[in-house]
C-alpha cells in the first residue's frame, strides 16, 4: 500500500511539474537586398540578429544600422562581412509580419523588409 502511494504521489509531482514548464515563443524573420542579408529571431522578451554583406565590392570596415528600434553607429564587420548580436535585450517582435531594416556604409543606404518566416 505504501509503494502504491509514493508511485501516486511521485506521478502527481511530475505532473504538476509538466504542466508548470513554459515554452519560450520564438519567431524567425529574414530579408535580403542587393549588398545585405539580415536574419532576426525575437523570442518573449530578447532578439538575436546577423547582418550579413553580400555585395561585390570590398566588405566595409564599419556600419551604421537600425532595426526598428534598434539603431547601431559606427559597428564593425568581421573579415567576413558578418555583424551578430546575441539577447540584444530587447525583442522589437510586436505581432508585426515585417521588420523593418536599413543599413548605411561608404556613403551608401539600403532598406530591407524583414518578413516571416
Amino acid at each position: 500500500m505504501r509503494l502504491f502511494f509514493y508511485i501516486i504521489v511521485s506521478m502527481a509531482i511530475l505532473v504538476i511539474a509538466g504542466c508548470s514548464l513554459q515554452t519560450q515563443t520564438t519567431t524567425h524573420f529574414s530579408g535580403e537586398g542587393d549588398n545585405w542579408e539580415v536574419k532576426y529571431t525575437a523570442y518573449e522578451e530578447t532578439a538575436d540578429y546577423t547582418i550579413r554583406y553580400t555585395g561585390e565590392d570590398s566588405i566595409p570596415e564599419n556600419i551604421n544600422y537600425s532595426i526598428a528600434n534598434i539603431s547601431v553607429t559606427g559597428r564593425e564587420l568581421s573579415e567576413y562581412g558578418y555583424v551578430e548580436s546575441e539577447n540584444s535585450g530587447s525583442n522589437i517582435y510586436e505581432n508585426n509580419e515585417e521588420i523593418n531594416v536599413i543599413i548605411e556604409w561608404h556613403g551608401k543606404s539600403e532598406s530591407l523588409n524583414l518578413k516571416q518566416e
